[in-house]
């Protein structure tokens, strides 16, 4: 969650004395010197002039108070969720570990604790504890194993299986789990550090994983079919064969995006868009409408390559809540012009033999005079155009740029059975 729910710090324990004290202050109060830099900073110049610092302030954005590590001395360990101090930078000489994780959500700051501590013992480590002295006492890592109920008639019926309890019990010891089985019933001791275990449902497929994938067994279907490839999957293959003639490189980008990527860079009034719920990060917030902010993303990835870069993506987005298939193709290059992509988008009409009409357009991501529309009776079907300076600059490009992007469906319709 770019550390806006945990965030992990480590330091070396011999740099400073404990005991730690973890509090909040004014951004003024203190200074130290930050991880990879020589100078004092107080906690406002880090937001200011750090790279952490400015790559993360917007998690204390409105608070009066950010928080602080301390140890006995008054010296600082960390800045969370920003940055560490130098003064217990890692190093190769490094021979006690502190851990520090701090966020927002007990339990996952709890896991995550859990997790690190344990690895580190796996290569060898010692695990020491530590008492948090605030409202209650607490020790962590806390490495507890969590107690959870399942039943033999549940993990059956969810596997399709016929397995006694005591087998099932094996299968989860195989996975690293404590059981004692009573009967129909199985408790489990689930280990601190799977995170991941949230629903009974959760440890059948587990005891699946121990009871080994391979010993399912196979059955044959009760029916005979006869499957095909669909007519917009043929359709894809010809367009492709089209582009790759034209010089153009395939691609295949996320169908995540950001409300920003697909509207704010491309200088487009924002529409409707299906969000994700759980966000990995804030760059894969929601699914795409349009494919040509993915293919600017990936030529921002690309500058180090030559010129000229041409790709194309046939790809899915989703309008409303239905999922549609658009063509889209980008050319940049020092030259690069309307007259270009007019050409392109002509030869593929052409050959998919589709009579069309060109109405000039007005969308923000291109250049006003130098788009247009292609219609197809009263139907817009696509659009193109040379890619508005602006749009450039959001993408840190710094070549000219010609696009398209067609609704291959609606692009199709009626035609699919002739063309392929």
């Amino acid at each position: 969650r770019k550390r806006a729910k945990v965030s992990i710090g480590i330091h070396d324990l011999d740099n400073v004395e404990p005991p730690f004290t973890y509090k909040a202050v004014r951004p003024d109060e203190i200074s130290f010197v930050p991880l990879g830099k020589n100078e004092m900073m107080n906690l406002q110049e880090i937001l200011e002039k750090h790279e952490k610092g400015i790559e993360y302030r917007y998690i204390l954005e409105g608070k009066e108070k950010y928080p602080i590590i301390l140890d006995r001395r008054g010296q600082v360990l960390s800045f969370p969720p920003i940055i560490n101090g130098e003064l217990t930078l890692v190093t190769e000489k490094t021979k006690n570990i502190f851990i520090d994780v701090t966020g927002t959500d007990f339990h996952a700051i709890s896991g995550t604790l859990n997790i690190v501590a344990t690895a580190l013992a796996e290569w060898g480590s010692n695990i020491e504890s530590i008492v948090l002295d605030g409202e209650e006492c607490i020790v962590t890592p806390d490495l507890e194993p969590r107690r959870m109920i399942l039943h033999v008639e549940d993990c059956n019926k969810h596997l399709g299986l016929d397995l006694d309890g005591e087998a099932i019990a094996q299968c989860l010891e195989k996975m690293g789990y404590g059981c004692q089985c009573e009967g129909n019933v199985i408790e489990v001791l689930v280990p601190a550090t799977r995170m991941d275990i949230l629903h009974p449902v959760d440890l059948i497929e587990d005891v699946a994983i121990g009871y080994g994938y391979e010993s399912f067994g196979g059955v044959l279907p009760r029916c005979q079919t006869i499957g095909s490839e669909r007519p917009v999957e043929k359709a894809s293959s010809l367009l492709r064969d089209i582009m790759i003639g034209h010089g153009y490189l395939e691609v295949t980008t996320l169908t995540l995006s950001s409300p920003r990527e697909q509207f704010e860079k491309m200088r487009i009034e924002a529409g409707e868009s299906v969000e994700i719920l759980n966000p990995i990060s804030e760059d894969h917030t929601c699914l795409r409408t349009h494919l040509l902010p993915s293919l600017l993303s990936l030529l921002k990835k690309s500058k180090h390559r030559d010129l000229p870069q041409r790709v194309f993506e046939i790809g899915d987005v989703v309008i409303g809540t239905k999922r549609r298939k658009h063509i889209a193709a980008v050319s940049l290059h020092a030259k690069a012009g309307f007259t270009e992509m007019k050409s392109i988008v002509e030869s593929i009409l052409r050959d998919c033999q589709i009579e069309f009409v060109l109405k000039p357009a007005s969308l923000g991501m291109y250049v006003d005079g130098r788009q247009a529309f292609v219609l197809r009776g009263d139907e817009i079907i696509g659009h193109f155009g040379e890619i508005h300076p602006e749009v450039l600059t959001n993408f840190t490009l710094a070549y000219p740029a010609v696009a398209m992007e067609f609704d291959l469906e609606t692009l199709l319709a009626g035609k699919l059975e002739r063309i392929i």
